[in-house]
């Protein structure tokens, strides 16, 4: 098996700043005054802590090695608690901290070890900053997609309020992240699921897909997906088997309704195109045979599924894990090729380099038939 790069893409590793006073040099002097200050609160309370004891947290690029091993070729750096910031209810110390997290980002890892690649933490409640941010952090060509944050504005991401922030990172070609767990706070407006909190963690890490349904729902109906035709979308950490069920549901109440949607240039179906999953909270079913069966019902999934180990969550899944029940011939795409297509690496990527043969590395739209 080869691998661009001589290695594995891992596409999702949480690093996290050890205290705000190491976000202190990158924050402008008047908020660095007021948020180092240890008893100001800034990123909210996880509503699901550990209660199983503190987890190791991946706090400097020395720790890198110990925690993901030396097999990968390229990491993607996510933010886990982190990016809990985004839904302060206090929206100008949210943006104080995403932004001077992207710049600690930018300076204090991905200056250090060229295998790091960063995402830029958005503020979905300051669109037009937000957007602004994008631009400013994307011109860094090491940071290589936008991870959107708490839906703070009580409206799921499709809405034109959030437009800015998708024009900004289509105009700098950066796909979209949506990470389950963004809203998995006190701060957060909506509930993170329907129906009201769960009780437990488990309870919501098997439920966490609501909140990524309700997104691509709105992405897709409200024409957002259309008035930016560039833009591709990163399903993290809430599994794929809930997708095909969601849109046959969703076609088949277009097909019903026809007056929601009129302005739509394809069948909500033929969306699927703009759509990736990773392997981080990948459903797992107990016979590990199944998987691969089940999973053949999302078209083109071989093209679409990117490795994600998530580590050092709890949950987190080394290559070896991950890799249980998909079958050999997609383990290239998964392990590199879907992930040189998402994400906008320096240089941009060759066709040839992307896929084996070529066949995948531009995929186009899906036919609707291809659900069926």
């Amino acid at each position: 098996m080869t691998h661009p790069d001589g290695g594995v893409i891992d596409a999702c590793v949480f690093h996290e700043w050890p205290s705000t006073a190491a976000l202190g040099p990158y924050l402008p002097a008047g908020w660095r005054e007021a948020l180092v200050d240890p008893s100001v609160v800034v990123l909210g309370s996880p509503l699901y802590p550990n209660f199983l004891g503190s987890r190791q947290r991946i706090q400097s690029v020395e720790a890198i090695d110990e925690a993901v091993g030396t097999d990968r070729g390229r990491i993607v750096l996510s933010y886990d608690s982190g990016i809990l910031s985004t839904a302060n209810p206090n929206y100008f110390v949210a943006r104080a901290i995403a932004e001077a997290a992207n710049r600690w980002t930018e300076e204090e890892w991905l200056t250090r070890d060229e295998r790091l690649f960063g995402l830029i933490a958005a503020v979905c409640a300051s669109p037009e900053e937000a957007a602004a941010e994008v631009r400013r952090s994307g011109a860094n060509p090491r940071m290589v997609g936008v991870l959107l944050g708490a839906a703070a504005l009580g409206s799921p991401l499709g809405h034109e309020v959030y437009h800015p922030i998708f024009e900004a990172a289509a105009e700098m070609d950066l796909p979209l992240v949506l990470q389950a767990g963004v809203d998995a706070t006190e701060h957060a407006v909506p509930s993170p699921i329907g129906g009201g909190l769960p009780a437990t963690s488990g309870e919501y890490r098997a439920m966490a897909w609501h909140t990524q349904m309700a997104h691509v729902t709105s992405l897709i109906m409200l024409g957002t997906l259309d008035k930016f035709p560039n833009l591709r979308v990163l399903l993290l950490g809430a599994g794929a088997l809930w997708l095909p069920g969601h849109f046959w549901r969703l076609d088949h109440r277009f097909s019903v309704t026809r007056g929601d949607g009129r302005w739509l240039a394809r069948r909500p179906i033929e969306y699927y195109d703009r759509f990736f999953v990773s392997t981080y909270r990948l459903d797992r079913p107990p016979q590990t045979e199944r998987l691969a069966k089940v999973l053949s019902a999302i078209p083109d999934i071989q093209h679409r599924l990117l490795y994600a180990s998530g580590l050092p969550d709890d949950d987190a899944q080394d290559v070896a894990a991950a890799l249980e029940g998909i079958p050999p011939e997609w383990r290239d795409g998964v392990l590199s090729e879907s992930a040189l297509r998402f994400f906008r690496w320096p240089g941009g990527v060759d066709s040839t380099t992307a896929s084996a043969g070529g066949e995948a590395a531009a995929v186009g739209p899906l036919a609707a038939t291809q659900f069926e």
